[in-house]
């Protein structure tokens, strides 16, 4: 794994756009100095622009307004005849071509090991073409050659961005001519073999898109952050978009009060998460969401309509999407919850570290529509005791997330989610305290219109137990590992049995004697198809059932 200096907190075009927005540039100056960035940028201090997405979108959205010699500027920067190109070549599928020069500013790297009178990097970009196209493809999205004719043009040209896709109808795709001096990645083919890697992959899902709704409506906010989980979808092992991820803000999407595109390429892990969470066709059943109803659907309700297949609600996803977050980075990863690779993801930007209980509620705080706060307790071992937390919130919108790391290197994790408003709403987990070494709590703001507020009190509490209890398995959905508490007032004989959906018997995980306390059971699911199913306490004083969800 290399070692980056990189790391921003927002795409330099959407800056631009952001400044236009508040009146402090004209639509000329915005757009020029947006075609500055991706032909003049010096990228050997900064990071290169993944992709121009973002300034043809603002071209197209405010065309009429645009002078003629912004025109004339843009034209000659990205719509050159396609005569100009002087060598050309079609990938073996015959649906890409590939026009490039082998002299002159926008040559390309001559290298020819195969000694076929065509560069290696040609090659490359049509083999990336050919794959990300067919990976793309399988995952049930709208074929691009259902509106495009092949083979469909890709421009190799100098700039100082990975490449773009120009708007209207999405006539082809640009890509820089050698990537040299682009950041490193962790292709084991070299890092410009990768770098051509992603950004066929990320350009040629802008294509998918315009083909699906032409990037109009709501949806066209999202499709850098879109584009850039193809990057890791279709090629895992490059690992481009790590330098684009700095530490985990508790904000989605920037700052979410003056974000003018709420999705771009460094909030990639905010759609990772669903997709790792709820498998990869998750996403494409959102475009096709918003196909069918673009341009009145917007994309966050086209998720909050996906969500539906999976017994989640969107609040839940949205705080635990956060708590993924929380649980990144060498000092929070823990095998059994987070990202694939969270271990090599930024830490969480903590805004408050608590030694121990409070004795009193916190200030009040603010947050942002869309946004939250992270705060961490390191705890102390107290033993018959468990934790409570206290939620004064303004508004239902307000979820919290709790997740607490034990000594043992397991982990539990709570969502609580649309409390009561102006109300001290009180929440007496099951978590134990005995070797409690952390815990992390999370706020998050659902709403995308208004700021929220927030008043906590974490503390503990002895419970009076009447009756055993079984908690909620952690983590859960799980794959393939789980662990199931047995909570009991007095020591007695517990049977635990797991059942699939249609009621029948999987596995016995206890027929035994426990004493009192919390016993924590592991089940292993290895073994089993992705579902959902049961699991059921036999105790003296009856039974208790609950579900969980596998998924593999």
């Amino acid at each position: 794994m290399y070692t980056t200096s990189y790391g921003q907190e927002k795409n330099p075009l959407i800056l631009i756009q952001t400044a236009f927005e508040a009146g402090e540039l004209s639509i000329d100056e915005a757009i020029l100095q947006q075609i500055n960035l991706l032909k003049n940028h010096d990228h050997t201090t900064d990071l290169p622009v993944k992709c121009g997405a973002p300034l043809f979108l603002m071209m197209e959205n405010y065309e009429h307004q645009i002078s003629e010699k912004t025109r004339s500027t843009i034209f000659n920067a990205f719509n050159a005849p396609v005569s100009v190109a002087s060598e050309s070549f079609v990938s073996a599928s015959g649906k890409f071509i590939i026009n490039y020069e082998t002299t002159g500013v926008d040559a390309v790297p001559l290298t020819d090991d195969n000694n076929n009178s065509i560069p290696d990097y040609v090659e490359w970009i049509a083999e990336a073409a050919d794959f990300s196209h067919v990976q793309i493809l399988d995952l049930g999205f709208t074929d691009i050659f259902s509106v495009k004719s092949m083979p469909y043009e890709i421009r190799v040209a100098d700039s100082d961005a990975y490449g773009f896709v120009p708007t209207p109808n999405a006539p082809y795709i640009g890509i820089e001519n050698d990537f040299i001096g682009f950041p490193e990645n962790d292709d084991p083919e070299g890092d410009v073999k990768g770098a051509v890697k992603v950004t066929m992959a990320h350009e040629l899902k802008h294509v998918f898109q315009f083909v699906q709704n032409g990037w109009v409506g709501d949806p066209d906010r999202w499709l850098e952050m879109d584009a850039t989980l193809y990057e890791e979808v279709v090629y895992d092992e490059v690992n481009d978009y790590y330098n684009y991820l700095d530490g985990f803000s508790s904000n989605f999407f920037g700052s979410p009060r003056t974000s003018l595109i709420p999705g771009s390429y460094e909030d990639i892990a905010w759609a990772l998460y669903f997709e790792e969470r709820f498998g990869n066709t998750f996403w494409t059943q959102v475009w096709d969401e918003i196909e069918s109803e673009s341009p009145q659907l917007d994309f966050l309700s086209a998720v909050e309509n996906v969500l539906q297949n999976f017994e989640l609600t969107f609040e839940e996803a949205t705080i635990e999407n956060l708590l993924w977050h929380y649980a990144s980075g060498i000092d929070n990863s823990v095998l059994s919850f987070g990202f694939d690779e969270r271990a090599v993801y930024p830490g969480p930007r903590i805004e408050e570290n608590f030694v121990g209980f409070q004795d009193t509620l916190s200030g009040i705080e603010r947050i942002s529509r869309f946004a939250g706060k992270y705060f961490e307790f390191d705890l102390t071992d107290e033993v018959n005791q468990f934790l409570r937390v206290n939620i004064l919130p303004s508004s239902s919108n307000i979820q919290t997330g709790l997740i607490a790391y034990y000594n043992d290197l397991t982990i539990k994790t709570r969502l609580i989610v649309t409390p009561t408003a102006n109300e001290l709403n009180i929440d007496e987990t099951t978590f134990s305290l005995t070797n409690l070494d952390r815990l992390g709590v999370v706020f998050f703001n659902s709403s995308t219109t208004q700021t929220d507020t927030v008043q906590f009190l974490v503390d503990n509490y002895e419970p009076i137990l009447i009756s055993p209890q079984l908690s909620q398995n952690y983590p859960n959905p799980f794959n393939p590992t789980t662990i199931i508490d047995v909570i009991l007032p007095s020591s007695q004989q517990v049977k635990l049995k797991v059942y699939n959906y249609l009621g029948r018997l999987v596995q016995v995980l206890v027929d035994d004697n426990f004493q009192s306390g919390v016993t924590p059971v592991p089940f292993n699911a290895s073994n089993l198809a992705s579902g959902i199913y049961l699991y059921r306490l036999e105790t003296e004083a009856g039974t208790i059932t609950r579900k969980m969800t596998l998924i593999k």
